[in-house]
């Protein structure tokens, strides 16, 4: 093992600046450095955040980056690992709450953008003033979701029925409640015992489900009568929408239909 470490930290590789654990985190971070400083992140969108394992390529990534970036909400051990390794080096985005998700709620982002251009501006000084007009700029597009979110809390359905439980940060931003059916770690399918009677209890026949859930849980609440809506919950780029703003703006538009607004 200790050869192959050896044969990998030899060979060639781009080397970021800035390294985003998390793919939610790219675009804003990317927009911020500009041409100044280069950006990835560790893992790609399409992988399941909660079941990925670090590769050694990713230890190399960490380790040549200046900075690390990652949510205050590990979404797995892998992430606790990568802080650890990152020591100093890391930068927790936010560090309340217990559901990682928080980069569903445009309200939230605006502070991370924030505290992403405190990081750029400490690890480059010189920079400063580039950085802070593209903050001015990521703000603006942020505080527009955050405006077209705002609707929500004028949507005749105030319950959020989700299969994962994801939108706690958007739910409280956004005068919804959110009511889930599944804990954090769902992974394919979860138990059905006791669910059937759950279901039935549930007057609201909506259910929100993340996009890249592969399990059959969707045809059992079909078969109990809820419309089922996806929702971009990890902000993998598809079809058109290809950044944060517009997964965010396709999100929003399944959300106001779910939620019958007007």
């Amino acid at each position: 093992m200790s050869l192959l470490l050896l044969l990998i930290f030899s060979l060639p590789l781009f080397a970021a600046d800035i390294v985003v654990t998390l793919y939610p985190f790219y675009d804003i971070t990317r927009e911020l450095a500009g041409s100044r400083l280069s950006v990835d992140y560790l893992v790609d969108p399409k992988k399941d955040y909660h079941l990925y394992e670090l590769r050694p390529s990713d230890v190399l990534k960490v380790k040549r980056a200046k900075v690390l970036l990652a949510g205050g909400v590990p979404v797995a051990p892998w992430e606790r690992q990568v802080i650890l390794l990152a020591g100093k080096k890391a930068v927790l985005l936010y560090t309340d709450g217990k559901d990682p998700h928080l980069w569903l709620s445009p309200k939230e982002m605006i502070n991370v953008a924030e505290r992403i251009y405190r990081v750029l501006a400490q690890i480059d000084p010189e920079g400063k003033k580039v950085f802070k007009r593209n903050l001015e700029g990521v703000l603006k597009k942020l505080e527009k979701l955050h405006k077209s979110y705002s609707s929500l809390k004028e949507c005749r359905l105030k319950k959020l029925i989700a299969l994962h439980p994801a939108f706690g940060w958007l739910a409280r931003d956004y005068g919804l409640e959110q009511v889930a059916f599944a804990s954090h770690d769902l992974h394919g399918d979860t138990a059905l015992i006791g669910l059937k009677s759950v279901t039935e209890r549930v007057k609201v026949k909506h259910l929100i489900v993340p996009l890249s859930y592969k399990g059959k849980l969707v045809d059992f609440f079909k078969e109990r009568g809820f419309r089922i809506f996806f929702v971009n919950v990890k902000i993998t780029p598809v079809g058109k929408a290809k950044d944060y703003f517009s997964i965010m703006e396709e999100n929003l538009k399944t959300l106001k239909e779910a939620l019958l607004c007007s």
